[in-house]
């Protein structure tokens, strides 16, 4: 059933019924810190002291994934529910400023002019069939529900400033649905899993990729609290996959090769604005546009991952697996912030599958993602983007880590 977000023609030389579920625990860990610059409000030195230092966060959440396929005839159909974008962060208060009753956001942490809490995702329910047009050729088609949710929470003047005396809060809460497609061929040069040739494609949403949220947002400046109905635009990437395997001929061990690329660059900027308005703007403007509440400019970069893995098969019950692979950063230093963070990054992972029963099979694995730390003082711009409504932010610009560690239970049944 995972063939159907990879590619879903692996669903056609599956045999039978398959059960299939997963539960997934992520860790993560963050830090960034930034140091007063030119960019910045200028107060009293205690004001400027609480938009200095460093931000932390250590993350524990969850994600499960349910599928099922079966075979009618020659024909192969899965359905399946997983979450492939997005996550959730709420970093921890800074204790030198807890219970600062003249400034008392700095507690909140000197990142929380871009983020406090906040959960960002979106989840797929799929629908899938392929068939195997011979031995060797298998073709898939999916389509996706996509259930999308932004509900986020930061520091925030109307004047897009870090001013300490004046900063209020901001809670985005937005969500919509939406649909998009996925196809696949995969290729058995001789008819059995020996050589495995894959390539698929995942559309963007709603085939142009444009998203429109919509919900609430609340604002509270100076005591004064605000909601107004809004739709937040956004553009979500589509994906290119590839993959190889060769398998010997006793089947004692396996080795794969893999990659995808995701055209990350199609998401130029998160838009809040008026409900049933259009995000128009111009970064150099120097008046305010009245439509746009707050605007994210992202001006993200298609990225790309390659990954290798191998697999020794102890006996016909159990598989040892192992794996390492890197992957490209969609964010540039220029617009990098604390609620959006990616770097360039190495994973390893490992795991095994056992059969318990007739039946049933458990996986367990583990997989740790080394990120390459960044340093952008001095490069970000957000604070630089003239007087339009709600683009500029405080300078974003400091130094940047975080790790990320997944493990995974799954379990299938076939049928």
């Amino acid at each position: 059933a995972t063939s159907l977000y990879y590619n879903p023609a692996g669903l056609g030389f599956a045999d039978g019924g398959h059960l299939y579920g997963d539960l997934s625990l992520a860790w993560r860990s963050a830090k960034f810190s930034h140091q007063h610059s030119s960019l910045d409000w200028t107060g009293d030195a205690a004001a400027m002291g609480s938009n200095e230092g460093e931000g932390t966060l250590f993350n524990v959440i969850a994600s499960p994934m349910f599928g099922v396929s079966y075979q009618l005839g020659e024909l192969r159909l899965g359905a399946a529910f997983f979450t492939p974008f997005g996550g959730a962060a709420r970093w921890n208060t800074n204790d030198a400023h807890e219970g600062d009753k003249t400034y008392p956001g700095a507690q909140d942490g000197v990142q929380r002019w871009y983020t406090i809490d906040g959960e960002l995702r979106s989840s797929f329910v799929s629908l899938g069939a392929a068939y195997p047009l011979t031995p060797e050729l298998s073709l898939g088609l999916v389509g996706n529900l996509i259930i999308s949710k932004v509900e986020t929470v930061r520091a925030r003047n109307a004047d897009g400033s870090n001013n300490v005396v004046t900063e209020g809060r901001s809670l985005v809460d937005v969500s919509g649905l939406d649909f998009s497609l996925g196809a696949g061929v995969l290729v058995r040069p001789y008819g059995d899993d020996s050589l495995r040739v894959g390539l698929s494609y995942q559309s963007r949403p709603n085939f142009g990729g444009h998203q429109r949220l919509s919900g609430t947002l609340s604002n509270n400046f100076g005591g004064i609290v605000s909601v107004t109905d809004v739709d937040l635009e956004q553009d979500l990437p589509d994906v290119i996959r590839w993959g190889v395997s060769f398998r010997n001929r006793p089947q004692t061990w396996e080795v794969r090769l893999f990659g995808d690329y995701t055209r990350w660059g199609v998401l130029g900027y998160q838009c809040v604005l008026k409900k049933g308005k259009d995000c128009t703007f111009d970064l150099d403007a120097n008046t305010s546009s009245p439509d746009i509440v707050q605007n994210q400019y992202r001006d993200w970069h298609d990225t790309a991952s390659v990954r290798f893995g191998a697999s020794y098969f102890a006996s016909p019950s159990v598989e040892y697996f192992a794996g390492g692979g890197y992957a490209s950063s969609a964010i540039p230093a220029t617009t990098l912030e604390p609620a959006l963070m990616d770097f360039p990054s190495i994973s390893v992972s490992a795991g095994a599958r056992w059969r318990l029963l007739q039946s049933l099979y458990l996986m367990p694995s583990y997989t740790q993602v080394f990120y390459l730390s960044r340093d952008t003082t001095g490069l970000s711009k957000h604070a630089t983007y003239g007087a339009q409504t709600g683009t500029v932010s405080p300078d974003s610009g400091g130094k940047y880590s975080q790790d990320i560690g997944v493990l995974s239970v799954s379990a299938e049944f076939v049928f």
